[in-house]
């Protein structure tokens, strides 16, 4: 595998993650939070954005990680990072979704449309980071 090309594509993947959890979580969704935080009395965690920062890093890293690893098996291109993406959309953020939502930690949960939403939004992003790891990713 080459380390320096997964990094790399593990990086570019980061900052696709980021920029579509940032759209989705501060504009679209943005007054849906702010009005379900007020409702339940919660408060934005002081530590959240270093947080979403290094998790957000991680998940890039993994995405290129796991496509390099796909790439023996499925061989290079575009539906190797599609099934890379979709499965670390279903480990991460569905079973997240759905881990949260009988739980009551879930602020959005109560509206299954706004779930829905975040859902395929977050779809869409994984998807686009994975493609962009990909395209970065050469064998050595």
């Amino acid at each position: 595998m080459n380390t320096k090309r997964i990094l790399v594509g593990g990086l570019v993947a980061a900052v696709v993650i980021g920029v579509t959890e940032t759209l989705l979580w501060g504009v679209v969704l943005a007054d849906a939070m702010s009005a379900a935080q007020a409702e339940n009395g919660l408060t934005e965690a002081t530590w959240g954005g270093s947080l979403f920062l290094v998790t957000t890093i991680v998940l890039g890293l993994m995405l290129a990680w796991l496509y390099a690893v796909m790439r023996a098996r499925f061989g290079p291109g575009p539906m190797t990072a599609l099934k890379a993406g979709a499965f670390l959309w279903v480990a991460t953020w569905v079973i997240y979704y759905v881990w949260l939502a009988p739980s009551g930690r879930g602020l959005l949960f109560l509206q299954p449309s706004l779930t829905t939403l975040a859902l395929a939004w977050e779809l869409a992003g994984v998807v686009l980071a994975a493609l962009a790891a990909g395209w970065i990713y050469r064998e050595e």
